[in-house]
């Protein structure tokens, strides 16, 4: 996957996190990796810094190469205008970091 990505010029791969509440076993919405800099081992493993950009929704999933593929839609943010809503997000957010910072 990590050559097709460097061999195709984009230098960008998709990502999602594992998840067992999938038939493919990750989930649904996952990020676009930009490539900033690899290293190939002589056991054909690699050291790869990648940087995140635009978000995305798996449409569907097929294997290539022995690896999932997927047809993806792009997130797109909505402006929140509404305080009481930015007040909910706000402490939503606030409480998914707590959480991750654990």
């Amino acid at each position: 996957m990590l050559r097709r990505a460097i061999e195709s010029g984009s230098k960008q791969f998709g990502m999602c996190m594992y998840s067992d509440r999938t038939p493919y076993r990750f989930t649904e919405y996952g990020c676009m990796l930009e490539i900033q800099n690899y290293q190939f081992t002589r056991d054909g493993r690699a050291i790869v810094a990648t940087v995140g950009g635009r978000r995305f929704k798996v449409v569907s999933t097929s294997m290539r190469d022995g690896y999932y593929v997927a047809k993806v839609s792009w997130v797109t943010d909505e402006r929140v205008e509404n305080e009481e809503r930015k007040t909910e997000l706000q402490q939503l957010h606030d409480e998914v970091y707590q959480l991750s910072a654990r």
